[in-house]
């Protein structure tokens, strides 16, 4: 009797604990479901080096970050293509957005799957989302925990470089113009 208890508790427990992910999850989902835009600043760290900025992201696929270096980085993104541009050197590259975890967050559907087959962990500020991907990495997607926004992700790149790429919202649902995520052509 006593065995089927404490089985019942374990079950009971575990149950309430699944029921908390899963609300934590689809209060991720509402907030995201109710965001057009983001303006964010960004601190981006690559194994020891670090780099900070300002982001604007625009649903679905546009972003443009405007980086805080002396080579006047900028890195913009509209449907599949990805470009970093150094206006200080005219240097520009082009690479498809599949190649990046942009490709992962900026169509909401992806967003939402994405969200829907990590698992969770919780600790006092944040709720960490981790998922496996193909490519054998794992990718954190870092949310807070009162206010469900994103916070970042933590991701092992094809280099084997450790990025953290770490985000303060600083205003929702702005209007940007379309010339904020226009492609360069290539020279």
């Amino acid at each position: 009797m006593i065995k089927k208890i404490n089985i019942f508790f374990l079950l009971f427990i575990f149950s309430l604990i699944n029921n908390l992910y899963a609300t934590e999850k689809e209060s991720i989902i509402q907030k995201l479901k109710q965001t057009k835009s983001i303006k964010f600043k960004f601190t981006q760290k690559i194994n020891e080096d670090s780099e900070t900025g300002i982001c604007m992201l625009m649903f679905p696929q546009k972003l443009n970050c405007k980086y805080n270096d002396d080579k006047q980085k900028e890195l913009i993104i509209n449907k599949d293509t990805l470009v970093i541009i150094q206006r200080r050197y005219d240097k520009k590259y082009y690479y498809p957005i599949s190649e990046s975890i942009f490709s992962k967050i900026l169509v909401k559907e992806k967003f939402i799957k994405f969200i829907d087959i990590s698992e969770v962990n919780i600790n006092q500020k944040e709720i960490e989302l981790i998922n496996s991907t193909s490519e054998s990495q794992n990718i954190i997607l870092i949310f807070n925990l009162n206010t469900y926004d994103l916070m970042g992700w933590r991701v092992k790149d094809k280099f084997n470089n450790n990025v953290e790429f770490l985000i303060t919202t600083l205003s929702t649902n702005e209007k940007f113009g379309e010339d904020e995520f226009k492609i360069p052509i290539l020279d």
